[in-house]
């Protein structure tokens, strides 16, 4: 397995899997969660709203993007609570 991390447009990326991250408590994703989940028409949101992604920490679900984006699937990863998150944990 082959991971690397690309600065540009992540909705352009073409990959097998592009990871996204969301907090727990989260609505309406933003930045790049926000452009993956505008570019499958709401499907994380709906996924949200219908329960089954929270964004608790080390949750994580694979969503399929059916050739609406390059990459042939997204993993949203949980990253907890925003106030208790830290890149260096």
């Amino acid at each position: 397995m082959e991971i690397s991390v690309q600065q540009g447009d992540i909705t352009f990326c073409g990959v097998k899997v592009v990871v996204v991250n969301l907090f727990e408590g989260v609505t309406r994703p933003g930045g790049g969660t926000g452009a993956v989940d505008a570019a499958l028409g709401g499907a994380i949101s709906r996924l949200i709203d219908e329960g089954d992604i929270h964004g608790t920490e080390g949750e994580m679900t694979i969503v399929h993007t059916l050739g609406k984006l390059p990459a042939g699937r997204v993993l949203v990863v949980g990253l907890g609570k925003s106030s208790a998150f830290s890149s260096t944990k």
